[in-house]
């Protein structure tokens, strides 16, 4: 038996249920458009990129208690199109039956609607334009909860906009720094924390607050918020004095931390220096991510809703919200380390201790931090290596409500459905 035969048979323990399926294209991209279905978007050179509504086979969704056998095992094309670019990043609007795209470098974001009336087609309905002098950065975008169809997107600090994606009113929007952003994600409905690509450091924006706005409002009636940079903030000690410039990390010889300066209303921590394991060392691609991070689901601004921050270098950081100044805990992966385009962590949706990684090699590591030492390397609870005839995960999620459910693409085209057995536990 080959490598892969001798895992299908030790997989029979491994898992509750492992289905796996071949796209025309690789994706790096899977949202959630229902609780039963998923949209995947091409991330191939080809001319032509596929875009598809995909809905879960039944045998995944019944309850396991229930008994029975479900004899639906593979996804159904509910809808279909195709983009004339390769789709970096996507963000789904389920209840208005629309999608917003954009390309790596790409001058816009794109509006489809997946499916109409007596028709099964994903058709572009409309597009909204970005800063073209930021070409050249990754861009982040996270739906607003609690608004049927407001968007948040940004390559930088300087070009975060809130944009009603059906009427395109733009709802917020900012000035400021212009260094690239590692991701956008909302807290609640009013509030939204960001965090850079090069030095880590995060800064929330509550999309009510007008106290430094350049002006009320701007000619087209939104809230325009210039994010400046202060350098006397809690947590620090008064660095105004200093010749520093803003942004600059402030090291302290007798230890490994560093503090950054951030803009706006929060100062963030820039929590690790990386002395001897630096970005440049990781084999950095283009338009690839040093930093990524996601917030545990449930909670909202100024609550104790965890963070967990993962550096290219294979350091990971928990934090609380209330206090970025510093992690709660810190963690090396071992071995993980390589700056990639494709770098994923995500907590799993109900339980805010296990967090799931992927994006460094072909395998999607699942971690419990519950009561993981932090004096060393963290070891993972559950490995999927099912995708071992290809080079890299590129993306993975976690089904919202049904538990241990896990979706997983590969840059061979590869898409997984698996739950991992909490009752086996490598050791």
């Amino acid at each position: 038996m080959d490598a892969l035969d001798i895992w299908m048979m030790e997989s029979i323990k491994l898992y509750k249920e492992l289905l796996m399926f071949n796209l025309q294209q690789p994706t790096s991209v899977i949202e959630w458009m229902q609780d039963d279905a998923i949209c995947v978007a091409g991330s191939s050179g080809t001319s032509q990129n596929e875009i598809l509504e995909l809905g879960l086979p039944g045998k995944l969704l019944v309850d396991p208690d229930a008994g029975g056998i479900h004899k639906d095992r593979d996804f159904d094309v509910r809808c279909g199109g195709f983009c004339d670019h390769a789709i970096q990043c996507l963000q789904a609007f389920p209840g208005e039956r629309l999608v917003a795209t954009s390309a790596v470098q790409a001058s816009k974001v794109t509006i489809s609607m997946v499916g109409q009336a007596n028709s099964d087609l994903i058709q572009e309905v409309s597009t909204i334009n970005l800063k073209s002098c930021e070409s050249t950065n990754r861009l982040s975008m996270d739906r607003r909860p609690h608004h049927k169809a407001h968007l948040a997107f940004a390559r930088s600090c300087s070009s975060l906009r809130i944009t009603d994606v059906i009427s395109q009113d733009s709802i917020y929007e900012t000035d400021g720094s212009s260094e690239e952003l590692c991701g956008v994600k909302f807290l609640d409905s009013n509030s939204l924390i960001l965090s850079t690509n090069t030095t880590g450091s995060f800064q929330t924006v509550d999309v009510r607050e007008k106290s430094h706005t350049t002006g009320a409002q701007n000619q087209n009636g939104e809230n325009k918020m210039s994010i400046g940079y202060s350098c006397d903030k809690p947590g620090t000690g008064n660095m105004a004095e200093e010749s520093r410039p803003a942004g600059q990390l402030k090291v302290d010889s007798n230890s490994s931390s560093a503090h950054c300066v951030t803009p706006g209303n929060c100062m963030t921590p820039r929590i690790d220096v990386f002395k001897d394991r630096d970005i440049a060392s990781t084999g950095q691609q283009p338009n690839s991510l040093n930093f990524i991070f996601d917030v545990a689901p449930g909670g909202s601004a100024g609550s104790d809703h965890p963070i967990v921050q993962l550096h290219a270098s294979g350091q990971l950081n928990l934090l609380d919200l209330r206090n970025l100044t510093k992690p709660c805990k810190s963690w090396k992966l071992g071995v993980l380390s390589g700056s990639s385009p494709y770098l994923k962590v995500k907590f799993e949706p109900n339980q805010s201790d296990v967090i799931s990684i992927s994006g460094f090699n072909n395998r999607v590591y699942i971690f419990d931090l519950k009561n993981a030492a932090t004096s060393t390397d963290l070891k993972p609870v559950f490995v999927h290596d099912g995708h071992m005839n290809s080079e890299l995960v590129l993306s993975h999620t976690w089904h919202p409500t049904v538990r241990d459910l896990v979706l997983s693409s590969d840059n061979e085209g590869s898409l997984h459905a698996w739950k991992w057995n909490r009752n086996y536990v490598l050791k």
